[in-house]
Formats: C-alpha cells, sequence, structure tokens
C-alpha cells in the first residue's frame, strides 16, 4: 500500500517538476543518470592522433580516449567525481567498450584504475577511475584488480602545471603491489592530458613485472 501511495506522488512530482539533464538544462526522459541522451550522444569521439608510444618517452604500449574533453564532458565527469552519482560512472564504462575496438582489450589479463590517495579516497567514499573500470570488467570479461597499485602520496591538482612541471611532480607516486609477473594490463582513468599521471602509474606497473600496459581513459583533455 505504501508503494501504491509513493508512486503516483512521484509521477505527479514530475509532472509538477519536470526532471531536467545537468550538461544541458534540458527535459530528462530517461533518468537512470543526470544526463540527457541528447548529451550522451553529443560527446565528440577522439578519433587521434594519439601520441607515438614506440619512441621510449612513455611505459605504456599504447593509449586510447574515448572522447575530447569539452564542457559537458567535464559537467559528467565532476556529476562522478565529486556528486556520487555512480551511474554516470558506470555509463562512461559501458559507452567506452562499445566505442572501443575489441583488438584493444584482446589479450589483456586485467584491468587496473588510476588509483586515488587513500585520504581522498576516505573523503569521497570512492575511486571515479574504479568505478569506470568496474563497467568495463563486466563489459569485456577482463579480471579488475582495482588493488593493484597504490598512491603513495597526494600530488593536488596538476590542472595548472606544465608537462614538464606534471611529470616531476608525479613521479615516483604511485606503487604496485601485486607480483604483475608477465601480465598484460589495461591501465583505466577518466581523463589524460599529458600522460604524466598514466605514465607514472605504467612505470610502476612494469616494474612489478607487467610485460605490457595498454592505457584506456575516457576523455583527451
Amino acid at each position: 500500500m505504501a508503494f501504491q501511495k509513493i508512486a503516483p506522488l512521484s509521477v505527479a512530482l514530475n509532472f509538477v517538476f519536470p526532471p531536467v539533464c545537468t550538461a544541458c538544462k534540458g527535459y530528462l526522459s530517461d533518468t537512470s543518470t543526470p544526463v540527457c541522451s541528447t548529451c550522451w550522444d553529443g560527446l565528440e569521439t577522439d578519433a587521434g592522433p594519439f601520441p607515438d608510444c614506440s619512441t621510449g618517452d612513455f611505459a605504456f604500449s599504447s593509449i586510447r580516449a574515448v572522447w575530447k574533453f569539452s564542457p559537458v564532458f567535464q559537467t559528467i565527469a565532476h556529476l562522478l567525481k565529486y556528486d556520487k552519482k555512480h551511474a554516470v560512472g558506470r555509463r562512461i564504462g559501458e559507452i567506452m567498450f562499445a566505442r572501443t575496438l575489441p583488438e584493444y582489450f584482446s589479450g589483456m589479463d586485467l584491468l587496473v584504475p588510476v588509483p586515488v590517495h587513500h585520504t581522498r579516497k576516505r573523503e569521497r567514499g570512492y575511486n571515479q577511475a574504479e568505478v569506470i573500470a568496474q563497467a568495463l570488467a563486466t563489459r569485456s570479461g577482463i579480471a579488475l584488480h582495482a588493488r593493484a597499485l597504490k598512491r603513495l602520496r597526494k600530488t593536488g591538482t596538476q590542472t595548472k602545471l606544465g608537462k614538464a612541471q606534471r611529470g616531476k611532480n608525479i613521479f615516483g607516486a604511485f606503487m604496485a603491489v601485486e607480483d604483475l609477473s608477465g601480465k598484460k594490463v589495461l591501465l583505466v582513468d577518466d581523463v589524460f592530458t599529458t600522460g604524466a599521471t598514466v605514465n607514472a602509474c605504467a612505470q610502476a606497473l612494469k616494474a612489478a613485472g607487467a610485460a605490457e600496459v595498454r592505457v584506456l581513459t575516457a576523455a583527451r583533455a
């Protein structure tokens, strides 16, 4: 009986106060995430070119991003990162899997999200990259090793740092806590700019014996 009373009230409230998309403020017909399908579909695909990883400048063998960073993606990322909208992270991971060539997942032994510092995780209650990686693991069937990497120190925001400064700031910030001998790892993050963070992670994974590290991020800034 309680549900029967609440359901009509919910319908009535949606009629009087229709749900709106957080990104565009338009009508939100599907409330499974706070972002409308028009905004999701309107995100611009990042078709490359991507950094040449054969030069020896990077510890990872390849890197891909699904979208180009944009104001709409920034809104979506903030919903996941700061507003605890896990459904947004799951949708990101599902779309990342659908938009990435199957060959990129081929041969990978495990998925590893870029970790946040334990104090940051305690504040938020979760790691946004891990939420994305969980959805990717479900879709791809690749084992998720969410604790394979540990962030040793807080590095602060890198937004206003140049490429060289980012590399210095993040150097030695990660450590692998598993024996990864011979393993092929798919490293997952939400955004990459210069690649300094994922490169530091890849260095730690390779130091633990990983045979190969590929990187997959949601967006490239």
